[in-house]
């Protein structure tokens, strides 16, 4: 018998919490997605393995895409060292995520 192969998201896969949980799952043999705002940050882990997903973090139609028939999601909201109003970002980002686990589409919750 094959045993199955899991499918990760992982939010923030560059950071520094992130992209030890994306590295230690690649090592494990899982399929990674993992979720950067940077193209070129995210290319050490697609040599590695993982499927890149670029876009903004309060985005939800993307990480409905990137959280799509994955087994689970390490979910967190990375820092915006750029933004006037750390607190509505923090909550558009965490209004995101809710949102797409409250869908029909979601098996995360």
């Amino acid at each position: 018998m094959t045993p199955t192969r899991h499918s990760y998201t992982i939010m923030g896969a560059t950071g520094h919490i992130g992209s030890v949980v994306a590295k230690r799952l690649l090592k494990t043999g899982a399929q990674v997605r993992g979720i950067g705002r940077n193209s070129e940050r995210l290319r050490g882990l697609v040599d590695q393995g993982a499927i890149p997903y670029t876009g903004a973090f309060d985005d939800v139609e993307a990480l409905q895409e990137a959280f799509k028939g994955a087994d689970g999601v390490f979910a967190m909201i990375p820092p915006d060292h750029q933004t006037h109003d750390y607190l509505a970002f923090q909550d558009r980002v965490g209004s995101a995520i809710a949102r797409h686990c409250a869908t029909r589409e979601s098996n995360l919750l």
